[in-house]
């Protein structure tokens, strides 16, 4: 999957959810927070294709953070990639310095 569908996957997951958060038994509408997997796509070819106009749309969504990780170029138990999407003040790429086992 190049970065450009990626993107198209994360939007429609994103359009998907939203419309389930709306649901009436969503238990906490107004402070829910989506994290999407991105098994096929690495951050890294995604980043490009998102912008100022995007964010705004997934903004609408309802969700009060939203976040890709990435586990595409990570061995096991190593630390994942993340971009945020929403809110704002989290958008874009942050690293992940920690690598090892989370207990044990």
């Amino acid at each position: 999957m190049d970065g450009l569908d990626g993107v198209w996957a994360v939007g429609d997951a994103i359009m998907r959810k939203g419309a389930k958060r709306d649901e009436p038994d969503w238990q906490l509408p107004d402070s829910s927070i989506l994290v999407l997997s991105t098994p096929d796509c690495p951050i890294s070819e995604m980043e490009s294709h998102l912008n100022d106009a995007l964010q705004a749309e997934f903004e609408e969504s309802g969700f009060t953070e939203i976040w890709i990780a990435d586990h595409t170029e990570v061995d096991a138990y190593g630390s994942i990639e993340l971009f945020g999407l929403v809110p704002k003040k989290w958008w874009g790429y942050h690293a992940r310095p920690w690598t090892g086992k989370p207990y044990g």
